[in-house]
């Protein structure tokens, strides 16, 4: 017969490790109007204040080109977890295919610790129909994730959409054509043309009004895709504290801990 104990050290360790680290939910909410534009799932990164998403008016970076030109994560999320203490993940709609469409919400809860290293947010998500439109922001320190008080935090994406210059404007091998019943559109990723531009922000009263085959979207390209119009941005994202457990349960857990034992 063989007995294993949580010893009272190994329980201090284990409050120790909550005491220091905190969740934190991340929601972000699709503003667009019905038939509007969707994003893809929005990469969220925490970090310490040294990390530069993109700069405007320089090229963009392996990462950043995946995501504005395919909704594709990974090759940021490796780039920026390089980097010890960073917390990073993804935000798509709950159900169905995964970017966030008109109304659609979704969010997750990140574990954060409190020494600074968690400080700060970057996010970066594809504008769906498009080539390479993205919503994102830029300097390292735009936006802080302490939540003071407790929060909640709530600010707006897509006030600016940005065009990373990397693929033409084209609806001929533009992303996700299907969703929205508009012909064409690439079969896979980074099908388009290389642009080799620089990020700029996208201006004027029709946002769509220069990509090439702009028959592709339809006889009448739709009002509700000219986001220049949207009331609070594309999106809205809400950051708020998951609720610790109370000191109570934390003592039983630590009191249940003493006492649990494995037979064999």
């Amino acid at each position: 017969m063989m007995k294993t104990i949580l010893t009272t050290t190994a329980t201090a360790a284990l409050l120790s490790v909550s005491a220091q680290a905190a969740q934190i939910r991340i929601d972000i909410s699709n503003n667009a109007p019905s038939g509007g534009v969707a994003i893809t799932p929005v990469w969220v990164g925490l970090h310490d204040g040294g990390f530069n998403n993109f700069t405007a008016g320089a090229a963009a970076d392996a990462g950043l080109e995946s995501i504005a030109e395919d909704g594709m994560i990974a090759t940021r999320s490796m780039s920026f977890l390089s980097t010890a203490g960073r917390v990073d993940g993804a935000i798509g709609a709950p159900s169905g295919p995964p970017p966030l469409q008109p109304g659609e919400s979704g969010s997750i809860v990140l574990t954060v610790a409190d020494d600074g290293s968690n400080s700060f947010l970057s996010y970066a998500s594809m504008v769906l129909v498009s080539n390479d439109f993205f919503v994102g922001n830029g300097a390292a320190r735009d936006i802080s994730s302490v939540l003071n008080g407790g929060g909640p935090l709530t600010f707006n994406i897509g006030e600016t959409v940005w065009d990373a210059g990397t693929e033409v404007n084209d609806f001929a091998t533009s992303a996700a054509n299907g969703l929205f019943g508009f012909t064409g559109g690439q079969s896979g990723p980074n099908e388009g043309a290389i642009e080799g531009g620089v990020i700029t922000e996208v201006t004027g009263a029709d946002p769509f009004g220069a990509f090439a085959n702009l028959g592709n979207a339809g006889a009448t390209f739709p009002e509700a895709f000219n986001f220049a119009n949207y009331t609070n941005g594309i999106g809205t994202v809400t950051i708020t504290a998951v609720p610790e457990p109370s000191s109570a349960v934390l003592a039983g857990i630590a009191a249940l801990g003493m006492v649990v034992r494995r037979r064999r």
